[in-house]
């Protein structure tokens, strides 16, 4: 499963939303910054690890769960 990481003016979320490129997530949301990938599992908690330790320590159990669920999207 490979998943993005999306900047949005006030948060960032996951998503395994299958977008062709940044233009088509930049069109779905209107407080767009910036994304990420679209990267494995492996890497985006590596990636969380060492750029967000904090937000994915609290958000570990979560983030977990998502990557085992069928949601699309995760707020972190």
């Amino acid at each position: 499963m490979k998943i993005h990481i999306i900047y949005l003016e006030d948060e960032m979320l996951l998503s395994k939303a299958n977008y062709k490129d940044w233009r088509e997530i930049q069109t779905k949301f209107e407080a767009y910054k910036a994304s990420l990938g679209p990267w494995g599992e492996d890497e985006i908690i590596e990636y969380l690890k060492e750029d967000y330790s904090e937000l994915y320590i609290e958000n570990k159990e979560k983030i977990m769960n998502y990557f085992k669920s069928k949601e699309v999207e995760l707020n972190l």
